[in-house]
């Protein structure tokens, strides 16, 4: 009986300095959290900071619509007239001439504007 007692107070106590592990490890990870969001913060404001500044194509199409009054959907039909719709559909990908430039066309869709001068050098 004397060695089951003294097995329970082993026990007991390994379960108290468990207890006291367990709540330093809590205390440990709850700092360990707070300094990676802290260092994430840190990284954040050293990233903005360092970054170049740059505009975003959408923020000059809204300049050229807003500020300089350009209607865009009128320049889109300049870009693609719609004589040239039907072309475009039948070849998929190609450069067609429009007026002073070339549309390069890819999967159907006007993907940049070139100068016809330009599409001859290249050639």
């Amino acid at each position: 009986m004397r060695e089951l007692n003294q097995l329970y107070a082993i026990k007991k106590k390994i379960e108290e300095e468990l207890y006291v592990l367990n709540s330093q490890v809590s205390k440990f990870l709850k700092q360990k959290r707070n300094k990676e969001k802290y260092l994430e913060q840190i990284n954040n404001q050293i990233a903005s900071l360092s970054s170049d500044l740059s505009v975003s194509d959408h923020a000059i199409v809204r300049y050229f619509q807003r500020v300089l009054l350009y209607d865009i959907e009128e320049i889109k039909k300049k870009i693609l007239p719609d004589y040239a719709k039907d072309v475009v559909k039948k070849l998929n990908n190609c450069e067609y001439p429009i007026e002073d430039f070339v549309a390069i066309i890819k999967d159907n869709n006007v993907v940049t504007i070139e100068t016809k001068d330009k599409c001859k050098n290249k050639k």
